[in-house]
């Protein structure tokens, strides 16, 4: 089974969006990646605009936004759709945890930009500047064979 690794990053630490490939920005946008941060004893899967350098997690319903977090950096790794009502498959990454259960992260289309969020409990929870989205209906982070 690979390995997943993750960067970390810290508050004034800068990222060069240069060395990206302009063909991942959305509307002359840097592109958003996968995240997760530490929050009140909880580890939280979202996303960072690279552009901004802010994470967006979501914790109880709440917005959280942090310059702390690890980026995903590489790692055998698919998507897997859910519809409501599936369960979370074997394969699924364990990216978070809380004091009662595993975390999961689940992408969906939010206003045409796909976004990153918690899953826990078959939803999927993406903070947004409006808000926390709630979807049964989102792609899962999965392992994908080697």
């Amino acid at each position: 089974m690979s390995t997943i690794r993750w960067l970390t990053f810290r508050g004034g630490r800068t990222f060069d969006t240069s060395n990206i490939d302009p063909a991942h920005f959305v509307n002359g946008e840097a592109p958003i990646c996968v995240a997760r941060t530490w929050h009140r004893g909880h580890l939280l899967p979202g996303y960072v605009r690279l552009d901004s350098r802010v994470g967006y997690f979501a914790h109880r319903r709440e917005v959280v936004k942090k310059s702390e977090y690890h980026l995903l950096f590489d790692g055998s790794l698919g998507w897997h759709e859910i519809e409501e009502g599936d369960p979370v498959p074997e394969n699924a990454v364990k990216v978070g945890w809380t004091c009662r259960e595993p975390l999961f992260l689940g992408k969906a289309d939010v206003n045409g930009v796909e976004l990153f969020g918690t899953v826990a409990s078959s939803v999927c929870s993406i903070a947004t500047d409006e808000g926390v989205l709630e979807t049964r209906r989102f792609s899962i982070l999965v392992r994908v064979r080697d």
